[in-house]
Order: structure tokens, then C-alpha cells, then sequence
């Protein structure tokens, strides 16, 4: 077995597909998707796995690589391999797979707020890179812990990414009185401090089981631009004495867009040269 680290262009991948292989696994559109767009922002690095050929010069690894490749037009370097033991693919791809906030070496819920903004600013087609997910969670991470801050406990109801998503573009929009307003209804809820609730909080801790079934609303991704809307109306110092859920029609495409511009902005001016 050989391998040698190869700068592999279009072409060159298009040409390694068009030898065949052996590959029990039908290709997934959406991990070529992934890897594409990360080729195309420079972040998919060389690394001990590559492309993978038999004795026989049939391939077998690397099809969504090279499918990658094609799809972004980008030319990257890649270890390959050639005369690998028909054996030895009885055991490849056999590992755990390690979850992000693993691969990153941080907690799951920064990696979920900091992935859900990516989603939400550069739309669900997009899926998130770990460099770009580190990137968000530097500094999203003094948010989240004000967020956090606010309560000892956690419970179950409604404190998911889109909640905390949605206190936290409070933050980012830069209004004092809002932010601590959002904070401290964020604190009460989870809490459950009823005395301390406003009429929109209060409505949704009387009815738990109903708020809970805003968030299924749809099973399809871009559901996760409504929960960030209500999640952001529910902790909103204009809407607090507003005790009557609004339809889902009511959050429009403006309000979107208004949302996201909030959050590109504050990307920039915080992280972002």
C-alpha cells in the first residue's frame, strides 16, 4: 500500500470516478453538499483519509470527496492511497463518530446556539463547517453565559437553542432596557416565577403543552426561522402585556430579514475584520 499527497482538480476527480469502484454506499447529495461548501471557503484541510483505490485500481473511498470537488470547482490536496487490501475496507468507517462539540471540545449547547446562527444568517442550504461553528462560538460565547447567568436552573420547557437564540438577538440589537427586560423574563420563565412573568411569559407557562406545539408547527428545517421569531416576540419589551398567540402568518419575511440584518451585523462588528 501507497500513498502520496495529491492536488486533485475537477478534472483529475472526474477522471478517478470514471475508473469505477467498489463502494457499498449510495452517494448522499446532501454530505457532498456539506463537503462542497466547505471546499469552496477553504476550509476542507488535507488529512490522513483521502481516496482509497484496491490492488485492482478499483475505488474504494473517497466517492463523496470527489463528488465534492466536481460540485465547487475547487482543487484541493488530498492523500491517496493505491493497492489497499480488499481487507482492510472491512473495517473502515467502523469508529464512533464524533459529535462537534467533541470535535471542538466545547459544550453542545454553544455549539447549537452558534450552529443555529449560521442557519439562520446563511439560510439551512448552507450547513455550517466546524471552523465556522468555532468561529461563531467565540463570540457568541459571552452571550450565551449572559444568558445563562441569569438562572441556576434548567428546565425543559422551551430553554432550547431557539429560546436562547432568541433572548440573545435581544443582546445583539444593542437596546439597554430591552436586553435586560428579555434577560430577566428569560430568568423568570425558566425559573418559573410567575409573580415576575409578563402577560406574554405567563400565557406560555399556563399553557405549556400548547407552547411546546409551536415548535411543532412544522418538522420541515426552515421551521427554525419561525421558532427564532416567536422566540424573539416572546421576550420582546413591546409585546409583553400581549397575552394571545399570534398565528403563524403574522411572522413575515420583513421581520425575518430584520432579525438577520441584527445578527450580520453584529457578527461584524464583533468578530469580523
Amino acid at each position: 500500500m501507497k500513498t502520496f499527497l495529491e492536488t486533485i482538480t475537477p478534472t483529475k476527480a472526474q477522471e478517478y470516478l470514471d475508473l469505477g469502484g467498489i463502494n457499498p454506499r449510495k452517494l448522499d447529495k446532501n454530505h457532498v453538499k456539506r463537503l462542497a461548501y466547505a471546499m469552496s471557503r477553504g476550509e476542507f484541510l488535507p488529512h490522513h483519509q483521502g481516496i482509497a483505490f484496491n490492488p485492482a485500481g478499483k475505488m474504494r473511498d473517497g466517492q463523496h470527496r470527489l463528488s465534492a470537488i466536481i460540485q465547487s470547482g475547487i482543487t484541493v490536496e488530498m492523500n491517496v492511497s493505491y493497492d489497499v487490501p480488499d481487507e482492510s475496507f472491512l473495517v473502515v468507517d467502523l469508529g464512533k463518530r464524533k459529535t462537534l462539540s467533541e470535535v471542538l471540545v466545547t459544550s453542545t449547547q454553544i455549539v447549537a446556539i452558534s450552529t443555529l446562527h449560521h442557519s439562520f444568517t446563511e439560510g439551512i442550504h448552507n450547513p455550517p463547517t466546524p471552523q465556522r461553528v468555532r468561529d461563531i462560538a467565540v463570540w457568541m460565547d459571552p452571550l450565551y453565559q449572559r444568558i445563562m447567568h441569569m438562572t441556576h436552573k434548567t428546565v425543559r420547557h422551551l430553554t432550547t437553542a431557539s429560546v436562547r437564540y432568541g433572548v440573545a438577538l435581544h443582546l445583539m440589537e444593542g437596546e439597554p432596557l430591552a436586553a435586560e427586560y428579555a434577560l430577566t423574563q428569560y430568568r423568570a420563565f425558566v425559573r418559573s416565577d410567575y409573580g415576575a412573568q409578563s402577560a406574554s411569559i405567563q400565557m406560555l407557562s399556563r399553557n405549556i403543552n400548547d407552547a411546546r406545539s409551536i415548535w411543532r408547527t412544522t418538522k420541515h428545517r426552515s421551521a427554525t426561522f419561525y421558532h427564532v421569531l416567536v422566540a424573539y416576540r416572546m421576550f420582546d419589551i413591546n409585546t409583553q402585556h400581549i397575552n394571545t398567540r399570534v398565528p403563524p402568518s403574522a411572522y413575515t419575511d420583513t421581520a425575518r430579514e430584520r432579525l438577520q440584518l441584527i445578527a450580520r451585523n453584529y457578527e461584524r462588528r464583533t468578530h469580523r475584520p
